[in-house]
């Protein structure tokens, strides 16, 4: 036997073995994303600010102290309704104007229907600094997302 033949029938083996697993993903294995939207107004150092969809799941979303200070410990405090079964939930903080590292809390659960975490903001060499803070909450139909706009002042 050519060793040519050995090598083309693994190939087309290894292709056909492939295929039968792509096609065989279930679309339970895929990701889904549901976003909140964020309420109008929101400023995070007057009060929380909450995101919400059409079908009741809403959070509502503060750091503690309010007026945000930098390279200080800040919590997080995440209220949720209407999303009865999450599995786990973390906070990721970035620049927007500026790249600034991801700024990570694991949030656990505080009450039934609240979860806390901390975390610090770094110092930017910008006067103003603009961040995003995205809200990320997985649940057994998948995850659920908002994310949240604030400014921070050297």
């Amino acid at each position: 036997m050519k060793p040519w033949v050995f090598i083309v029938g693994f190939v087309v083996a290894l292709a056909a073995a492939l295929g039968y697993f792509l096609i065989k993903k279930s679309p339970e294995d895929v990701s889904v994303i549901h976003h909140l939207t964020l309420q109008q107004p929101c400023d995070l150092h007057l009060a929380p600010c909450v995101a919400a969809d059409n079908v009741g799941r809403s959070v509502r979303f503060q750091f503690t102290p309010a007026a945000i200070p930098l390279m200080k410990e800040l919590k997080v405090q995440v209220d949720i309704d209407g999303i009865p079964a999450y599995q786990a939930a973390q906070v990721i903080v970035e620049g927007t104007n500026m790249f600034m590292g991801y700024q990570r809390a694991e949030l656990r659960t505080d009450t039934a229907s609240s979860l806390t975490g901390t975390l610090v903001l770094p110092v930017c060499t910008l006067e103003k600094m603009a961040w995003q803070a995205t809200l990320d909450i997985e649940t057994p139909t998948g995850k659920i997302q908002a994310i949240f706009p604030f400014i921070t002042q050297r």
